[in-house]
């Protein structure tokens, strides 16, 4: 993978995952910061924000709300740190061609089916799941390279209704 579907592949983790940021923000915490940032870092990706430096504002707000939330009280809080690092590593790797933490996350994703099933859930499908996301993400990213990203990439993204943990939006 390239640097641009490096992010990309982050930022789809961020996306699709985003019914627990919805939930995070009805239990009161302000998301504003989180939701910012997946906007811009969208518009960066597909050509529509052009100030790379507006982008690293929203990037520093948004790593410092991230450094306040104090997530680790239950498996949604554990989800939204996911969130959190997907989109923190959506916005580095697409500027350090070095950086692929696209194993970590999927790994981070793996530890939190395998939560579930300790909790008596059943992560099986769930896996499932998150194999076809990734099947269907890699022929998306197939001839990327550079931004902008295509539209329809984006479309399909904001298509993924459900998250890999079976919330729905």
């Amino acid at each position: 993978m390239n640097a641009i579907q490096r992010s990309l592949t982050a930022l789809s983790l961020a996306t699709i995952n985003q019914p627990h940021i919805a939930l995070l923000k009805e239990q009161g915490v302000d998301v504003a910061p989180y939701q910012k940032l997946l906007q811009k870092q969208r518009s960066y990706l597909s050509g529509e924000l052009k100030s790379e430096a507006n982008l690293l504002r929203f990037f520093e707000q948004f790593s410092e709300w991230r450094q306040a939330q104090p997530l680790d009280a239950n498996l949604n809080d554990r989800i939204v740190d996911l969130c959190c690092a997907s989109l923190y590593g959506s916005v580095e790797m697409m500027h350090d061609s070095e950086c692929d933490d696209i194993e970590l996350l999927y790994g981070y994703v793996d530890q939190l089916f395998a939560e579930i099933d300790e909790l008596g859930g059943e992560s099986e499908t769930l896996a499932q799941y998150f194999e076809d996301i990734k099947s269907e993400l890699s022929e998306h990213l197939n001839n990327v390279s550079q931004r902008p990203v295509k539209k329809e990439f984006f479309k399909w993204l904001d298509e993924q209704d459900i998250s890999l943990f079976g919330l729905s939006s």
